[in-house]
């Protein structure tokens, strides 16, 4: 029981550390301009997985 107990714990530490350090971010509100900033930010900042979010919702336009 404790064995579960300490699963379950360190699946919730992880489901936590998911949600801070991969935030859901809706591109769909921001203007082509916008994108297009937060794309160059993206890349200046080597957040090449984010940068590859922000050109797809460029190019669905």
């Amino acid at each position: 029981m404790k064995r579960l107990r300490e699963n379950i714990f360190v699946e919730d530490i992880i489901n936590e550390e998911l949600e801070i350090t991969d935030p859901v971010e809706n591109y769909k509100s921001h203007t082509i301009e916008e994108l297009q900033h937060l794309l160059d930010e993206a890349v200046n900042n080597e957040d090449y997985e984010k940068a590859a979010k922000i050109r797809d919702e460029i190019s669905k336009r």
